[in-house]
């Protein structure tokens, strides 16, 4: 029995690893062309600050008293970030000084006559 040349194994290996591609792209052709699986949708959820844990609410409901869903949880970070961010300070800011200062000459020269 002859041993098989190095070419002819990589061609074999070649031709299986073409076969094994064809058949995935193949495959996910035929997954792409199907619906998804429906999901459960999940039952809305809110943080109780009495239990300090999230709590499933039943559906419809809306949270009670020291309940917040994770949206408004978002929301107050959002406004707590922004409470204890620097505050504008137009002095500081040369960007606007500048456009103040070129604001201030239009307004001068239209007071003078002058629309340039």
């Amino acid at each position: 029995m002859d041993a098989v040349s190095p070419l002819t194994a990589c061609g074999l290996i070649a031709a299986v690893l073409f076969l094994v591609a064809v058949f995935f792209a193949f495959a996910l052709c035929r997954a792409a062309g199907r619906p998804a699986p429906a999901r459960q949708p999940q039952p809305p959820r809110a943080w109780d600050f009495t239990t300090e844990d999230w709590v499933d609410l039943p559906a419809g409901a809306k949270p009670g008293p020291g309940q917040m869903t994770p949206q408004q949880i978002e929301d107050a970070d959002d406004l707590d970030l922004l409470y204890l961010s620097r505050p504008f300070d137009p002095a500081t800011d040369p960007q606007w000084a500048a456009g103040r200062e070129r604001l201030y000459d239009a307004a001068r020269d239209h007071q003078k006559g002058d629309q340039a």
